[in-house]
C-alpha cells in the first residue's frame, strides 16, 4: 500500500520556483535541499546506510576524518597531481574553499553533510565536471547514482525545469550532463566519500582517476 502524499510547505514551493527561475540563487538551493520535506530522517538514514556499506567510507565516518588545507599550498604541487588540479579549479573559478557555513556539532548527520560540502569541488575535479549549471547538475546526478540522495534529485529537477521554461539549448546541455553523470556514477569503482583526499594531493591525477574508474572512454 502506498503512503499518503507528503504536503509541501509554501516556503519549499516558493523557493523551488525561485530557483527554477534563477538557478544562481545558491542560498535558495540550500533551503530547498535542507527543507524538512526533502531532508527527512528516512532520507538521511538511507544515505548513511549506503555510506556504511563501504568499509573505507565507514572508517572515514567513524574517525570523523578531516585535515584542513590551503589552496595556495596546493597550487605549488606538480602540475599532474590531484592537489594542483584542485587548486587550479578553485583559483580559475574564483571559488572559496571555506564557502560553506560550518555545521555545528560532531554528530553523524553534521559530519556527513559537512564532509560532502567540503569535498564537493574535489569531486568536480575527479569527474571532469566544470562549474556551469549543466555541469553542476551532472555532478549531482553522479552523486545520486552512487548514493540515491534526494537532495540531488531536487536540484536536478529544478535545473531541468529551468531549461524547459527559460532555455531550450541549456536544457539539452543539462540532459547530456545528466546522462554522463549517471553513467560515471555507476562506473565509479570506489565510493568517493571513503577517499581521504587530503592524504592524496600528490597522486598523479590521471592515474588516480583511472583507479577510481572515472576516465571517460
Amino acid at each position: 500500500m502506498s503512503s499518503m502524499p507528503r504536503m509541501l510547505s509554501k516556503d519549499l514551493i516558493r523557493n523551488f520556483i525561485s530557483v527554477v527561475n534563477d538557478p544562481t540563487r545558491t542560498d535558495l538551493v540550500f533551503k530547498v535541499i535542507t527543507a524538512p520535506e526533502i531532508l527527512t530522517r528516512e532520507t538521511l538514514d538511507s544515505f548513511h546506510n549506503k555510506i556504511k556499506q563501504d568499509p573505507q567510507s565507514l572508517k572515514v565516518l567513524n574517525e570523523r576524518f578531516e585535515k584542513p588545507w590551503k589552496v595556495s599550498d596546493l597550487a605549488e604541487y606538480p602540475k599532474d597531481t590531484l592537489g594542483y588540479a584542485y587548486a587550479r579549479h578553485m583559483i580559475d573559478n574564483n571559488l572559496d574553499a571555506d564557502f560553506f557555513e560550518k555545521i555545528p556539532g560532531d554528530s553523524e548527520d553534521s559530519y556527513v553533510q559537512m564532509r560532502m560540502r567540503q569535498t564537493h569541488d574535489i569531486w568536480h575535479v575527479l569527474t571532469g565536471f566544470g562549474t556551469s549549471a549543466a555541469d553542476e547538475v551532472g555532478l549531482q546526478v553522479f552523486q545520486m547514482a552512487m548514493y540515491g540522495t534526494r537532495g540531488s534529485g531536487a536540484i536536478t529537477s529544478m535545473f531541468i525545469l529551468h531549461g524547459v521554461v527559460h532555455d531550450g539549448d541549456e536544457m539539452c546541455d543539462t540532459m547530456a550532463a545528466i546522462a554522463r553523470g549517471w553513467t560515471l556514477g555507476k562506473a565509479c569503482k570506489k565510493p568517493l566519500f571513503g577517499q581521504k583526499f587530503e592524504e592524496l594531493w600528490d597522486r598523479n591525477l590521471n592515474d588516480y582517476k583511472q583507479e577510481l574508474g572515472l576516465v571517460s572512454n
